[in-house]
């Protein structure tokens, strides 16, 4: 259902949904910065406490290590939860035309079976019409070309099923 692309990335189509996975990079990107600045900064801290006491030394690396960590996970889940919204966003909006059109198609059904019904009651053909119209207008009866009704068959697939 979803196109993807050669990297293997869903295509996305809706402006709301390729801004959220915009921003999703921005935020990831945002979160890895803060995330070296903050490893710079305990480094420096760690040459600090280093010249006064050798322990603090291992300690600060290992508070660095795991802030690291922790913002690494962050921001993947950050980014991981806006791309989420974009894709969902997507499907939403994919939903949205195929609603629209589906509705488009029943209405133009609806305004079949009323035309047909129409010809049912007044008891006319459309090949009757056409000659009482050319007799009108004083035009020679020439038979007309029979026309076909379109069918209002409709099938309505949901997800991956096909019927």
């Amino acid at each position: 259902m979803e196109e993807k692309g050669k990297s293997g990335a869903i295509r996305l189509t809706n402006k709301t949904a390729i801004a959220l996975r915009r921003n999703a990079g921005k935020v990831r990107r945002a979160w890895l910065a803060f995330g070296a600045v903050l490893t710079v900064a305990l480094a420096a801290l760690a040459v600090y406490l280093g010249m006064r006491h050798l322990v603090a030394v291992p300690i600060t690396v290992a508070v660095t290590v795991l802030a690291d960590a922790a913002i690494g996970l962050h921001a993947r889940s950050c980014y991981l939860r806006l791309i989420g919204q974009a894709i969902c966003t997507e499907a939403a909006a994919r939903e949205m035309r195929e609603r629209r059109s589906e509705g488009a198609r029943l209405r133009q059904a609806a305004r079949d079976l009323m035309d047909m019904k129409q010809d049912a009651l007044s008891g006319e053909t459309p090949r009757m019409a056409v000659k009482e119209q050319s007799d009108v207008l004083g035009v020679g009866a020439k038979p007309a070309a029979h026309r076909r009704r379109r069918q209002a068959g409709l099938t309505v697939v949901k997800g991956e099923q096909v019927p």
